[in-house]
């Protein structure tokens, strides 16, 4: 597993595991993943990227 810790302005920090997976193996790593953060105490999980969650911030206009 890869484990990163963001920071990003605006938003906060955020931590991103990856586990990279081939077909056969992907829910096995999902399960893997889910374990990790259930053992972390992790309790609430993001899954839209950086430039959505600063878009509903209201960070960016829309042109026109």
């Amino acid at each position: 597993m890869k484990i990163s810790v963001d920071e990003v302005t605006h938003l906060g920090s955020f931590m991103e595991i990856e586990k990279f997976a081939d077909e056969e193996s992907f829910e096995k790593s999902k399960q893997d993943i889910f374990g990790l953060l259930q053992q972390l105490g992790v309790k609430e999980t993001v899954k839209k990227d950086y430039l959505e969650l600063l878009w509903e911030k209201g960070l960016f206009k829309k042109d026109g």
